[in-house]
Parts: structure tokens; sequence; C-alpha cells
């Protein structure tokens, strides 16, 4: 009789790191998700904004884009467009090419993105990190000018 409750409770530890290690994410090192979205603009040839969504609202402290090749020939190749926390970024879900994000500031201005080269997006958020290599299909042109989105309506007035 003790043999065979050994035996069960052997198995049942065995089954239960089994199902630990290939049936839960306990064991992945952490990471942040990003999905690109590349997408044509209705009504203007050639007008291709980039936006990149996230897995869930994240406070980044960094982004950074590179072409690839330069990443390629160099690791200190300075990036087309970079973004720095200030202090405290507003929490973000998405992030457009060129668009600051509220609470962080560009360190280096957003340049045009070429049809066919692709590029790496790596975001920050502390310690985790995330990357996704993206190719655009049309030239991408950064906006002019990013005017602040106005603050919303008081509730006491």
């Amino acid at each position: 009789m003790k043999w065979k409750t050994g035996a069960l409770l052997a198995l049942a530890l065995v089954l239960g790191v089994v199902y630990v290690r290939y049936f839960t994410d306990w064991s992945r090192p952490k990471s942040i998700q990003i999905f690109p979205l590349v997408r044509p603009q209705a009504g203007r040839a050639g007008a291709q904004p980039v936006a990149f969504m996230l897995d869930r609202e994240r406070r980044l402290t960094s982004v950074r884009i590179w072409p690839v090749r330069d990443l390629r020939a160099s690791e200190t190749a300075p990036p087309i467009w970079a973004l720095e926390a200030e202090s405290n970024s507003v929490p973000t879900k998405a992030i457009l090419y060129g668009v600051p994000v509220e609470g962080m500031r560009q360190r280096m201005p957003p340049k045009a993105l070429e049809p066919g080269v692709p590029y790496r997006l790596e975001i920050e958020e502390g310690g985790l990190l995330g990357t996704v290599d993206f190719t655009t299909h049309g030239r991408v042109e950064p906006p002019k000018t990013v005017a602040p989105p106005p603050p919303p309506p008081s509730p006491f007035k």
C-alpha cells in the first residue's frame, strides 16, 4: 500500500512539472509583444501611416527604430527615430510612427521610411524589452508638426 501511494505522488509530481513546463508561460522570459500595422490610407495614394499595437497598456521608457541593414553593419548605429521618457510616460497601447507618446521627448526626429526596407522597432518598459521587424510597401513621411491633444473638458465647470 505504501509503495502505491509513493508511486502515485511521484506520478502526480511528474505530471505537474510537465504541465508547468509545456502549458504555462512561467518559465518563459517576459517580453513586450508588438504588432505592426502598415495600411494604405483611403484617398491618399502612397500615404501609409505605420502604427504599432502593444499587447496591453504600457508606460514606455524608450522607443527606437533602425533600418535592419544599419544594425547588421554596426551595433552602435544611430536610430532613425528615438523617444525617451522624461519621467513617467502616459500608459499607451498604440504608437503612430513619428508621433511622440505623451510624457516622452524625441531624442531623434523621425525620418522617412523607404518602401521594401526592413526596419526594427525596439520598445522598453522598465526592464522589459520588445522588438519587431517590419517593412512598408510605400514611402512613409513622418508628420510635419504634431500638436498635443487638447485637455479633456473639466467636469467641475
